[in-house]
């Protein structure tokens, strides 16, 4: 494959990802701040990292591009396994500032109010969102033979499967009429992000 071939296809996937998360990002974190969700909250700065990485793949993809030279005889295809554990480390530690601030918020505040209706609406557009996208990445993973899109489409199929923990938390917050299940739902979510970040690091 030519090198520019790659290039085009990574910068296609990382635009992509770059408009769609921001978009996403910002609808969870204002539904998340005016309904009360902590999970919502999360999965809204999940989709912020995911920002971060499509910048970050953007970046990267200038380097995949050069060509060879003194100090790099094979090229600078090593860039993107570098980005790949720089990804992971970003993954691991929003996953743990979320759950951290999650459990004081449940030691501190266990009888706050239900999260709004907002939430849940929110949680279903960002479902179907995500899904769009983890398919988008996969499909120009393939075409690039990228390992960098191949970690990312796994971390927005993980996103997807993180959202759907989201709104199962949201729907039994409402079912059982107490805040505390959102909370706990944020602690999985980080969890879950913590999970992916390892598995992304491993690979």
């Amino acid at each position: 494959m030519a090198e520019e071939s790659k290039t085009s296809y990574i910068r296609k996937a990382s635009l992509i990802a770059l408009v769609g998360n921001s978009v996403l990002a910002a609808l969870k974190l204002i539904a998340g701040y005016v309904s009360g969700s902590l999970a919502v909250v999360g999965d809204g700065i999940d989709s912020i990292v995911d920002v971060a990485i499509a910048i970050m793949i953007l970046f990267v993809s200038r380097f995949v591009a050069q060509p060879a030279d003194k100090e790099h005889p094979w090229g600078h295809g090593r860039a993107e396994t570098v980005a790949s554990l720089v990804l992971a480390c970003m993954l691991f530690f929003a996953g743990a500032e979320l759950v951290r601030s999650s459990i004081v918020n449940l030691v501190q505040r266990p009888g706050r109010e239900l999260p709004d209706i907002m939430a849940i609406i929110v949680t279903l557009v960002s479902i179907a969102g995500k899904t769009l996208l983890a398919l988008s990445q996969k499909h120009y993973a393939k075409k690039a033979a990228s390992p960098l899109l191949r970690a990312n489409a796994k971390d927005m199929l993980a996103d997807v499967l993180l959202s759907v923990g989201v709104l199962i938390g949201l729907v039994f917050s409402y079912v059982f009429r107490t805040s505390i299940i959102d909370t706990i739902a944020a602690i999985l979510v980080g969890l879950w992000v913590i999970k992916s970040s390892i598995e992304v690091f491993t690979e």
